[in-house]
C-alpha cells in the first residue's frame, strides 16, 4: 500500500520551533532533535526557524514547505498586473482612434481627438510611474 502525500506546511517568513512541530503532528523535542542532527543545536521551542530551515527540518519527517508570498510580494504582483492590463487597453485605445481618425466624418476634427486621448494617455502613464521620492512623516507629507 503507498503512503498518502502529507499535506505540504505554509511557511510565511518564519515560523517557530514548536509552531513547525505541531504542524507535522510531532513532539517540538523531535524538531529540536533533527536540528541538532543538521547541525544546529542550542534552540529553544519558540526559536525562529527560516524557510530553508523549515523545509531541510520539515523533509526528514516527510513534509514539505511551501514559502508563502508576503503581503508586499502580493501587492507587487496585483500591481504588475493591473499594469500590463492598462498598457493593454491603451494599445487599444489607440487602434480604436486610429480607426476612427481613418473614416471621413473625423477627418476636421481628428487632430483635437488625437491630443485629447494623448492627453489621457500621457496622465494615465504618469499614474503607472512609480514614486521616486519619499515623504518624511514628522514633516506632514512635505517632500524630501
Amino acid at each position: 500500500m503507498i503512503p498518502e502525500p502529507k499535506k505540504p506546511i505554509c511557511v510565511h517568513e518564519s515560523v517557530t520551533v514548536s509552531a513547525l512541530a505541531s504542524e507535522m503532528g510531532v513532539k517540538a523535542s523531535a524538531v529540536t532533535l533533527a536540528l541538532r542532527r543538521n547541525g544546529i543545536r542550542g534552540l529553544s521551542i519558540d526559536a525562529q526557524l527560516d524557510v530553508s530551515t523549515a523545509t531541510s527540518v520539515a523533509a526528514t519527517f516527510g513534509y514539505s514547505v511551501l514559502a508563502s508570498p508576503t503581503e508586499l510580494e502580493i501587492e507587487q504582483s496585483v500591481v504588475s498586473v493591473a499594469r500590463i492590463r492598462i498598457e493593454r487597453a491603451l494599445v487599444e485605445l489607440d487602434v480604436a482612434v486610429d480607426e476612427l481618425l481613418s473614416t471621413k466624418e473625423y477627418e476636421a476634427t481628428g487632430l483635437e481627438l488625437r491630443r485629447s486621448v494623448n492627453g489621457i494617455r500621457a496622465n494615465i502613464l504618469v499614474l503607472l510611474t512609480p514614486a521616486t521620492t519619499c515623504t518624511d512623516p514628522a514633516s506632514d507629507g512635505q517632500m524630501r
